[in-house]
């Protein structure tokens, strides 16, 4: 996953939002990364397998394969892959046994006052 400085990351979606989809290609792309979007686990797996992608976005509750085992596959392939697990507020309880969770992203204020708590 070392890359040079003229080649851009890459990241694997596998959510099933297309709104969602849509919002996280955006903020990639803003921040010079490329992204596959994938619909199912299975292919998820593969594609993973192929891309070797520097971080991949996956929903619990996607088809053929559920985001766990399709995670838990990825893993075996590459015990270093950086995996984020996204569920909507109403799913949440789907993911409440993971190492960690962010609720949601922190706006700009919150932003900006956990900067000067650091800085």
């Amino acid at each position: 996953m070392n890359m040079s400085a003229d080649e851009s990351k890459t990241a694997l979606i596998v959510i099933g939002n297309s709104i969602t989809e849509g919002r996280l290609q955006m903020v990639l792309r803003k921040r010079g990364w490329t992204s596959e979007v994938v619909k199912d686990g299975d292919k998820a797996v593969d594609d993973f397998v192929a891309l070797r992608p520097d971080l991949v976005f996956i929903a619990v509750d996607i088809p053929t394969l559920d985001g766990h085992v399709a995670a838990l596959e990825m893993r075996e392939s590459d015990p270093k892959a950086r995996i984020v697990f996204v569920s909507s507020r109403g799913r949440i309880d789907l993911g409440c046994h993971l190492s960690s969770q962010v609720n949601r992203p922190p706006s700009p204020r919150q932003q900006k006052r956990s900067r000067k708590d650091v800085g």
